[in-house]
């Protein structure tokens, strides 16, 4: 079974977070004793955290399309973009039904002619509350990545240092 939703092209978040782990590993695996101090750790942190997502401002519009005329809820965001392409853990169902087109989520729907006023500011409100719920998810996932993190760096750099340790042991003796 693939972790990869082909259909929708998302991935769960946790295999996108365990990817990230996998290459801040290997990324530690690889320092030089010289390099395994605070100033290399945290950069290796750094580069395996994702940004938390935030949303911004929002525009509401109705644009005159052929063959009809469209609601389109246009809302600015920030962070890594690579999550907008997860699902959290929390949910499956609850997946923006939007377009990502480079910081700014886009939904987007016909104008019905049944279509008022209110019932448009409803339709803006449940998108956002919607959006607003999976942001949330998102980044309760990152904070206990964060600390799943952190305890993976900690092995990882004392598991680096008993190779380098045994390799400096072994070097001495064959000398």
């Amino acid at each position: 079974m693939s972790r990869w939703d082909p259909l929708f092209g998302r991935r769960p978040l946790t295999h996108f977070l365990d990817v990230r782990l996998d290459e801040a590993r290997a990324a530690i695996s690889k320092l030089p004793r010289g390099d395994l101090n605070a100033e290399k750790i945290l950069a290796v942190r750094a580069r395996a955290r994702p940004v938390p997502l935030t949303l911004g401002q929002q525009k509401l519009d109705v644009v005159d399309a052929s063959p009809m005329p469209r609601l389109r809820l246009e809302i600015s965001v920030a962070g890594d973009s690579e999550l907008w392409w997860t699902t959290p853990s929390k949910t499956a169902s609850a997946v923006p039904d939007a377009e990502v087109i480079g910081n700014v989520l886009v939904f987007d729907q016909p104008l019905e002619p049944s279509f008022t006023a209110p019932s448009i500011k409803r339709w803006q409100e449940e998108n956002l509350e919607r959006l607003e719920r999976w942001v949330g998810w998102v980044n309760e996932d990152l904070v206990t990545f964060e600390v799943r993190l952190g305890q993976e760096i900690e092995r990882a750099v004392t598991a680096r240092r008993e190779v380098l340790d045994r390799l400096e042991n072994l070097r001495r003796e064959l000398a």
